[in-house]
């Protein structure tokens, strides 16, 4: 039996083996022109849901802030390119 990977662009469902053609698919329907900065998006979300789960499982001042850090970065990385409701 062989398996392999698909990956699908979670705007319009486009499905690749290859998973730099997704990427470029999801950076177009943010506005985003260059890979760099959907890199960026990408690194800042993960950061934010990072800091959320530790905020969940250990709720304190210094998680608080962290989370609060985090979402403000990313909040203001969407602003900054426009990006709504992805």
């Amino acid at each position: 039996m062989r398996s392999y990977q698909v990956f699908v662009c979670d705007k319009c469902g486009k499905e690749s083996r290859v998973q730099e053609e997704i990427e470029v698919c999801e950076a177009e329907h943010m506005g985003l022109n260059t890979m760099d900065i959907k890199h960026e998006y990408d690194d800042l979300k993960s950061i934010e849901r990072y800091c959320l789960f530790v905020l969940t499982n250990t709720k304190n001042e210094q998680t608080q802030k962290a989370y609060d850090e985090a979402l403000h970065k990313l909040m203001e990385f969407e602003k900054r390119y426009n990006i709504q409701d992805y």
